[in-house]
């Protein structure tokens, strides 16, 4: 059971990194594209 909860918590951990990591790349280039299309 145990090996179990630690195989949940990586993959929790994983998605939610992948989703933060994702979001900020996201938000960045949205950024870098605005303020380069309006400079």
């Amino acid at each position: 059971s145990s090996s179990l909860t630690h195989s949940l918590t990586h993959s929790l951990t994983h998605s939610l990194t992948h989703s933060l990591t994702h979001s900020l790349t996201h938000s960045l280039t949205h950024s870098l594209t605005h303020s380069l299309t309006h400079s």
